[in-house]
């Protein structure tokens, strides 16, 4: 994937490049310049049928070997790794299999846009993986060691509920007689996109965001049906680089996004042009 420009944050040159260039012994300059470099190979290595994020993990043996020489890092690449995994924010990880190129996310957007056909089938496939999983989960169940043999008989209410239960039951199984998989809401799908990148951008330095019931979720994110994703990811983007919001308990709030999002959103599209 080759794009015109690199979007970078300012804090990456302000405060990584200094951080790598002290741990490393190298002159600022050379460190700024080597990420850039990691970045562009890193998006040269992309496949085309998926988005950047997707083939961020450099896998094999001479993964950190890799990582080093495509960031112009002459010394041994151990050292690189391990000081780029130690910076804040994180530009690797180690994870299983190889090392994690973080960041790659913020490319997702302008590769959509070049590729259109597979940015749709990748969220859609993305959306089913969700809904098996969540589908999996509820499907087990504790037993309860302590329930009686004897099972009460239900009153009216219960008999009119478990009727009423079965007949959405029906409603949503398919032909074969299969239940049908459950279909989440946009606010919903979106609430654990925004998780991700949140996650990503503090780099785990943060407490733990929230949580909205889905009746306020839905509420607060309805006018996500409406945006342009573009825009909507580019404002994310936007929002979680804002040394204001990180400097909130908890930082980067969904909910503060969610009703501040029209100042974001004419940022983004000031943003894209």
């Amino acid at each position: 994937m080759r794009l015109p420009y690199l979007q970078l944050e300012v804090e990456i040159i302000e405060q990584l490049a200094p951080d790598l260039a002290t741990e490393l012994g190298i002159e600022e300059y050379e460190a700024g310049w080597g990420i850039v470099c990691l970045f562009k190979w890193a998006l040269g290595r992309c496949s085309e049928d998926k988005p950047p994020s997707a083939s961020a993990v450099v896998s094999g043996p001479s993964a950190a070997k890799l990582v080093a020489k495509s960031a112009r890092f002459r010394g041994d690449p151990e050292t690189f790794l391990e000081a780029c995994i130690r910076s804040k924010p994180a530009i690797l990880e180690r994870v299983d299999g190889g090392i994690r190129i973080r960041g790659l996310a913020r490319y997702d957007s302008a590769w959509g846009k070049n590729h259109p056909k597979e940015w749709a089938a990748w969220k859609e496939q993305r959306l089913s993986n969700t809904c098996l999983n969540i589908d999996d989960k509820a499907s087990v169940t504790k037993p309860d060691r302590n329930r009686a043999e004897t099972v009460a008989k239900p009153d009216r209410k219960t008999k009119t509920k478990t009727k009423r239960e079965e007949a959405a039951a029906q409603q949503n199984a398919s032909p074969n007689g299969q239940p049908r998989a459950r279909k989440l809401s946009d606010q919903l799908v979106f609430a654990r996109y925004f998780e991700e990148q949140r996650r990503e951008a503090l780099n785990g330095s943060y407490s733990e965001d929230r949580q909205l019931s889905i009746g306020h979720l839905n509420k607060e994110l309805a006018w996500i049906k409406t945006e342009n994703e573009d825009l909507v990811c580019e404002a994310v983007r936007l929002y979680l680089a804002d040394e204001k919001r990180r400097q909130q308990d908890p930082p980067c709030n969904l909910l503060f996004f969610a009703r501040d999002h029209a100042v974001y959103i004419s940022k983004a599209k000031r943003a894209l042009g």
